[in-house]
């Protein structure tokens, strides 16, 4: 991999479905740029941005503030389209929302219950797609591969129980694991890979497997970084990488683990993969480093 070039730093990232443009959060405003010469397309400021999304034609794209508030964007105009705001019995949570095939899922409390709702930007209305009880609700992860959506369910005001529901948006079927107490440590921070659950806390990776097809269990520990904290996984399938994002180093493996490229980087927040996976991210609170793959 080389280094291409250097961005303004920011906590979150995003590439246009079609690889024209990387969206990058900052504490302020989203600063949009193109990735044929990395020059600055447009900036939006807005308070207290969190997560970015594309749509699939990369003609929208969707930004989440921590209040939970959606605002949509026109991009060739880059006018806000569409504002969507919590209301008295619909109040969104702050974390990501995903858009695909003109459907905006986002998670919310609808009267007292944990809800996913979809809203059809088509239509401009919603449905609830899937209910279930909980405190509180947080989006992990989008596989389109495989058209599943991954959510952590808290259940209780202090997190007494937790469950991860996984949630294919084609079929409607879900799948709804608890956790063994040792694996409760990683429920922050899941993701899958292919048929394989993986999570990750302060230094360490570990590998879960189900028991008995309702609980998850720590199976192996798979990867651990001492002195430096985990911050985001990413992998490439074209390539058979994971990118081990901490707030020291990033690590560059194959698809076991095993170190191939340690690159330093200072406070790591995040990586992201353009979809030709030919380009990646390495984000930071003090820049954003670009690599040519």
């Amino acid at each position: 991999m080389k280094e291409i070039s250097t961005l303004t730093h920011s906590y979150e990232s995003a590439f246009s479905p079609d690889d024209q443009f990387i969206a990058m959060v900052t504490t302020s405003k989203v600063n949009i740029y193109k990735t044929m010469d990395f020059s600055l397309y447009h900036s939006i400021p807005l308070r207290n941005p969190g997560f970015i999304q594309f749509l699939a034609n990369s003609n929208l794209i969707c930004i989440t503030n921590t209040s939970g508030t959606l605002y949509l964007y026109n991009m060739k105009t880059m006018v806000m389209v569409k504002r969507l705001v919590s209301a008295k019995n619909r109040k969104f949570y702050e974390s990501d929302c995903i858009l695909h095939n003109e459907q905006l899922y986002k998670l919310a409390n609808v009267k007292g219950e944990n809800t996913l709702l979809a809203y059809d930007l088509r239509s401009n209305s919603f449905k609830e797609c899937l209910k279930f009880d909980g405190y509180y609700a947080n989006m992990l992860q989008h596989v389109p591969s495989k058209h599943e959506i991954l959510i952590l369910n808290v259940d209780g005001k202090y997190g007494e129980k937790e469950q991860l529901i996984i949630y294919n948006y084609e079929t409607l079927e879900k799948r709804i694991w608890g956790f063994q107490e040792e694996a409760s440590d990683y429920t922050l921070n899941l993701y899958t890979y292919k048929e394989e659950i993986y999570g990750y806390s302060m230094g360490t990776v570990v590998k879960m497997k189900g028991f008995n097809e309702k609980v998850l269990i720590v199976d192996q520990e798979v990867f651990n970084v001492q002195d430096s904290m985990i911050t985001d996984i990413q992998f490439s399938e074209i390539h058979g990488l994971r990118v081990i994002v901490t707030t020291s180093k990033v690590y560059i493996t194959d698809i076991n683990f095993q170190v191939i490229q340690e690159i330093e980087i200072e406070f790591g927040n995040h990586a992201k993969f353009n979809h030709a996976e030919d380009l990646l991210i390495l984000g930071s609170w003090s820049k954003n480093k670009i690599f040519k793959i």
